[in-house]
């Protein structure tokens, strides 16, 4: 399709490979389309990496990354933060974002990791439930691919993510989270024909910033308790 803006392949966990997407939609007034959708492929945490040396970006004075992912990713460069996103949007209008990697890049070996989260529910804040996982990127050197998503970027499940209950009329999982648990062990990402139609533009990702705490105490214990400023929404 002439608006497809990616020169890499959509990769996503091995486990939805085999899967073709659910049709979910309908009329107001119209009953749901009957679907079956697997409970072991809900509330799913995918880690996709990939190491990559610095000079495939040759001269280039812009060094930039084009990722998307469905439902939602936080995108890290050599241990820092980059970005996350995109915006929830329908697969015949899919947003996508565009980073600068100038900061975050060393010399020599660079290391991309992507976490991944889909949540498999279909409420009023998502368009989920739909088997449409995974992600895709290019790396990019003014403007042309030099490294895009396929087989041989790596993945691995994170089970730290244990919640099973939803909350908020079935609009989030629980953030149910055991520290003892981990990764899977690695295995190579899966390739996936996909349907999606992107805008014609990349999209404004998501804003975060960092709050500080408002104080912090030192308890009997030894322990620290932080209490957070209130959180407002940016306009």
């Amino acid at each position: 399709m002439s608006n497809y803006p990616f020169s890499g392949q959509w990769i996503c966990d091995p486990e939805f490979a085999s899967y073709q997407p659910l049709h979910i939609f309908h009329r107001e007034m119209e009953p749901a389309p009957v679907t079956f959708h697997p409970k072991e492929l809900k509330n799913v945490h995918m880690v996709v990496t990939r190491t990559f040396d610095g000079s495939i970006f040759g001269q280039a004075k812009a060094r930039r990354i084009r990722i998307t992912a469905d439902d939602y990713y936080k995108l890290y460069l050599n241990g820092q933060f980059v970005g996350q996103g995109p915006a929830p949007g329908y697969y015949f209008a899919y947003y996508y974002n565009e980073f600068d990697l100038m900061p975050f890049l060393h010399p020599g070996l660079n290391r991309i990791e992507v976490h991944v989260y889909y949540q498999g529910l279909i409420n009023r804040v998502w368009n989920s439930g739909d088997l449409r996982q995974g992600m895709i990127a290019d790396l990019l050197a003014d403007g042309e691919a030099v490294l895009s998503t396929d087989h041989s970027w790596m993945c691995a499940r994170d089970s730290r993510y244990t919640g099973k209950r939803t909350v908020g009329y079935d609009t989030q999982y629980l953030e149910d989270v055991d520290n003892r648990l981990g990764l899977s062990q690695w295995t190579e990402t899966a390739e996936k024909m996909v349907d999606y139609t992107f805008r014609p533009t990349p999209f404004p990702a998501v804003s975060v910033w960092e709050a500080a705490p408002v104080l912090t105490e030192q308890k009997k214990d030894g322990l620290k308790a932080a209490r957070r400023a209130p959180q407002f929404s940016k306009r």
